[in-house]
């Protein structure tokens, strides 16, 4: 799932970084209702003066990849916090049906898959073991890579 969750991070990336110089994808362009730049780049989460949209997805599902290579049991915990992800995903849902007025396909394939952890991590939830090691590791990941990708970000901005 964290590799999917990286293509689409990928192509989210590549419409905020090059939103100006290239016409936005098929996948963004299914309808007069779909603009992923639109989404992407609006400010109207109420969190967008602190990081952007584009900004968890890539940190969310690169913390579970490195995990993956890493060899730390981390499933419990990030499907854990894609559980906590919820209410962000209906959040991300209302701006895009209510405020904007348009559909990001890429941003939906990512709540898709947020909702897809929740939903295997509830399916499972008697065979996950959440150690204070494997949070403390989780966390760690999530300061280090998040900030690894806020000094690259601000390196191409």
């Amino acid at each position: 799932i964290s590799m999917v969750g990286i293509y689409f991070s990928i192509a989210i990336l590549k419409t905020y970084f090059k939103e100006q110089e290239m016409n936005e994808s098929k996948w963004c362009t299914a309808g007069k209702n779909f603009s992923c730049n639109s989404v992407i780049t609006s400010k109207s989460y109420i969190f967008s003066k602190y990081f952007e949209f584009v900004d968890l997805p890539i940190v969310f599902f690169s913390v579970g990849l490195s995990a993956l290579f890493l060899n730390i049991n981390a499933f419990s915990v990030v499907g854990f916090m894609s559980v906590l992800a919820t209410p962000l995903i209906v959040y991300s849902i209302y701006i895009q049906k209510y405020q904007l007025k348009k559909w990001c396909i890429l941003c939906l394939g990512i709540s898709g898959l947020l909702s897809l952890i929740s939903i295997l991590f509830f399916y499972n939830y008697s065979n996950f073991e959440m150690s204070i090691i494997n949070v403390a590791k989780v966390l760690f990941l999530f300061v280090a890579l998040g900030s690894v990708w806020f000094f690259i970000k601000k390196i191409f901005i």
